[in-house]
């Protein structure tokens, strides 16, 4: 029997069983025997941190996942510090001023959105001029919580001067007069931010904030008090922070760490049902393993069981003891809704976009491609050398009409990538590839530009995941719900940690704040030396 089973090698899953494995060995409290076992349905380690290097290029690696941070993520930052992973850490630009927006068929640069320029094709109120999309959100935010702005703006200055404790300070107030607003008499939990969009700002400005946000907020956008924490916790000032290496190297070095303490991983391995043991006691988990030759049934025993799986992968279990049959937990599982997302990379012969004094951030479109990033230029620009493009980053409504475009022949690979390249799973179809290419033509105005020589591509809206991240629905509370989706069967040693279940989902510092509370408090771990306290802490349960 195991003491404890890790269920998804995530980077949660992976936090914890590393966590949980070391801290046996060295004697601190915790499961007794120090027997850790990490369980994946895959074949790999990482869930949605998946980094793969492009044919060619010696830059930073494709980021199919999460790709970014900053710097008042101190989950993020210590761990990654504590892994002696720092050295990789390099800015990650969001916008700049000189990146496009292309929308209605006119090609502005983000400076002239963000002034009362003539050319933008939108008529806008003279209150809603020269804001852009951000800017515009903004005016959304301060109606919906007053005080919005400057909380914000303060907390951009706390970060340039890396004061974590006055973040943390104004991360509290803001949080408290969240929480207390009201929008026509309904919490902003309850109203869906659509609506308040809607009702703040005009028709057509709306449709701007939409256009060149890159994001699909009318579909996905979820609850105002969610889109509202994800706003404010935001960077509006300098460049994110990226792994040149890819962010999958951060559970790959946790997933190191738990095997070099002893721990034990089965990859290959789908757990299909739960149910209470007889006999010793625990729990018997019924895993169905697959290869290359042949899948058959594996059950464990294990006196305490973490769930580090998506939502979706929850919902597919076969009746036991999880997922629990109450009205509560599946009102937690309908809480939140996984957004479907598509991301395609595209390896050029020459970076071209550099010409245009292109190099860093995004640009976006109201095409289905809607954000394009210029993932990796040469050193100082030369337009000569090799580049490539994260040129769809699509979520949403615009996600099916990639989706749709993928099939038929695979786009095989022109330059160097070993054999069998154009049968990889992340390869994508042609036709995907060349309407992909067309939209980055016209979003340039560069009819000429070479066709990629390379591509790569994810569909997050298939299994096991359903979904490239979460967002809460309106109508839930997640301080109602949290608590009970973290530990379903109240009083018994099983845990949940999702992505869904913390008040910044789908994101790693939000996996990693709710995983650190349940190694505290229901395995007897202390706190790491490596991490900082918390002055105060958005999580939650």
């Amino acid at each position: 029997m195991w003491d404890v089973v890790v269920v998804g090698a995530g980077v949660g899953g992976c936090h914890l069983a590393r966590r949980l494995q070391e801290g046996c060995d060295r004697g601190q409290p915790g499961p007794a025997g120090g027997r850790v076992a990490l369980f994946e349905a895959s074949h790999r380690v990482g869930g949605r941190l998946w980094s793969s290097p492009l044919p060619d290029l010696t830059g930073p690696v494709a980021e199919f996942g999460a790709m970014r941070f900053d710097r008042s993520e101190h989950h993020v930052v210590d761990l990654i510090a504590g892994l002696d992973l720092q050295g990789d850490v390099e800015p990650f630009w969001f916008g700049r001023p000189e990146n496009l927006d292309y929308v209605r068929g006119t090609r502005l640069r983000r400076r002239e959105v963000c002034s009362d320029s003539t050319q933008l094709p939108y008529l806008l109120a003279q209150s809603e001029r020269g804001l852009g999309g951000d800017g515009l959100a903004g005016i959304v935010a301060e109606a919906a919580v007053p005080g919005f702005t400057a909380w914000h703006e303060s907390r951009d200055q706390a970060m340039g001067a890396g004061s974590s404790e006055r973040v943390a300070v104004i991360d509290a107030r803001y949080r408290r007069a969240r929480r207390a607003a009201t929008w026509r008499g309904l919490g902003l939990h309850e109203v869906p931010w659509a609506t308040l969009v809607d009702a703040v700002l005009t028709p057509e400005a709306a449709a701007l904030a939409h256009d060149t946000g890159g994001y699909d907020r009318r579909e996905c956008g979820g609850s105002a008090a969610g889109q509202l924490d994800g706003l404010f916790q935001a960077v509006r000032t300098g460049p994110c922070l990226r792994l040149r290496g890819g962010f999958q190297a951060l559970p790959a070095t946790l997933h190191r760490r738990f095997a070099a303490a002893g721990g034990r991983t089965f990859l290959g391995h789908r757990l299909v049902r739960m149910e209470r043991a007889s006999g010793e006691g625990g729990y018997r988990l019924t895993f169905l393993r697959s290869d290359a030759a042949n899948a058959r049934v594996v059950e464990v025993r294990a006196r305490s069981v973490v769930l580090a799986l998506p939502t979706p992968a929850v919902r597919k279990l076969e009746p036991g003891v999880f997922p629990p049959d109450t009205e509560a937990f599946r009102r937690g599982l309908d809480s939140t809704y996984q957004v479907p997302a598509v991301k395609v990379f595209l390896r050029y012969p020459t970076a071209w976009w550099c010409r245009l004094g292109l190099s860093q951030g995004r640009s976006t479109t109201d095409l289905p491609n809607r954000q394009l990033w210029y993932w990796d230029s040469p050193d100082h620009g030369d337009p000569g050398a090799p580049g490539a493009l994260l040129a769809v980053y699509a979520d949403g409504s615009a996600c099916r009409y990639w989706t749709e475009s993928d099939g038929g022949p695979r786009y095989r690979d022109r330059v160097r990538s070993g054999p069998g390249a154009a049968d990889h799973p992340d390869v994508p179809g042609r036709l995907l590839v060349e309407r992909a290419h067309a939209m980055v033509r016209e979003i340039h105005g560069v009819p000429d530009a070479p066709p990629p020589d390379a591509a790569r591509w994810r569909d997050w809206s298939v299994d096991p995941y359903g979904g490239a991240w979460p967002v809460w629905r309106a109508g839930y509370d997640p301080d109602r719900v949290i608590p009970t989706m973290r530990r379903p069967l109240p009083g018994e040693p099983v845990f949940w940690v999702n992505d869904s279940w913390t008040p910044r989902p789908g994101s790693v510092q939000g996996v990693l704040e709710s995983a650190e509370r349940i190694l505290r408090e229901h395995f007897g771990l202390p706190r790491p030396g490596w991490l900082r306290p918390d002055p105060v802490d958005w999580d939650i349960g």
